[in-house]
């Protein structure tokens, strides 16, 4: 079983192997780019709670006499808005016998998958990168392989090339 886990400092992954008893076999952190979050994003957030409460309320109850200000300030004290997105969005364990990760991070309209320490090979982060629309779903040593569902709901089967460094 694989674990990843990104609840240490913006950037830090977390990856742990173990066996079915819960022993530990492989364990390696891997520091990704931080992407921020930005304001205006979690001020939506903020902003849907919200309105969410108030279409909900009946004129006669209390919250719906407080100023909009002061509700939107209690959102914000009890929602958790992080300052940076999770270093990675999907995990995914490939035929291959590599972990593949997408980061959060993204270039245009690129995303970034992660390979790290591609099949224990070696220690260094192996990085890829595909289309936004590109799913995942299964690696050899010379590809990447997932799928694109069209408009018509249609899923299409793409294979990427992976082009060896340098």
């Amino acid at each position: 079983m694989g674990v990843v886990t990104c609840n240490g400092a913006p950037g830090e992954v977390g990856l742990h192997e173990t066996t079915v008893r819960g022993e530990t076999t492989w364990r390696r952190r891997l520091e990704l780019p931080a992407v921020p979050i930005p304001a205006d994003v979690l001020q939506e957030a903020v902003e849907d709670v919200v309105e969410g409460i108030t279409s909900s309320l009946s004129p006669d109850n209390a919250l719906a006499k407080l100023p909009l200000d002061s509700l939107r300030s209690m959102v914000r004290n009890v929602l958790h808005l992080p300052s940076h997105r999770p270093p990675v969005t999907a995990a995914i364990a490939t035929a291959s016998g590599e972990l593949w990760l997408r980061s959060a991070e993204s270039s245009d309209s690129m995303t970034v998958w992660v390979c790290p320490a591609a099949g224990r090979r070696e220690p260094t982060a192996a990085a890829s990168g595909g289309p936004a629309w590109f799913r995942l779903a299964d690696a050899t040593d010379t590809q990447l392989w997932g799928f694109r569902t069209c408009e018509e709901a249609v899923a299409r089967v793409l294979g990427r090339r992976l082009v060896p460094p340098g």
